[in-house]
């Protein structure tokens, strides 16, 4: 099984580590393809399951078993630069944010 600093040893060659755009640097005979509407994960595009035309191409650091609940935390994925599970890895994360905006009005003199 290869492992992550291995991954990042092989595709960090291809370009920026951390920017999303070297996932389109990765030779399409390695691909490996997300689809958000069927949620299999595929060889090419369109998805050959349901037909979307819209997949995304998965970092070799992502996988599709993130069992957790809400973590406290934040981290990055160290080759495409996504969020990530600060846990696992998972790219299929969202982020919450508990920055509190306070409004404030102008004085009227």
């Amino acid at each position: 099984m290869t492992t992550n600093e291995e991954i990042l040893e092989r595709y960090s060659k291809l370009g920026t580590v951390g920017k999303k755009d070297i996932l389109e640097k990765i030779p399409d005979n390695e691909r490996v393809y997300k689809c958000h509407i069927c949620y299999h994960i595929v060889d090419k595009s369109p998805c050959p399951n349901c037909g979307e035309k819209q997949v995304t191409i998965m970092c070799p650091l992502d996988h599709c078993h993130c069992g957790h609940d809400v973590i406290a935390k934040i981290a990055y994925c160290p080759l495409c630069g996504e969020a990530i599970c600060p846990e696992c890895g998972c790219h299929d994360v969202s982020q919450v944010s508990r920055v509190k905006i306070v409004w404030s009005r102008p004085s009227i003199a």
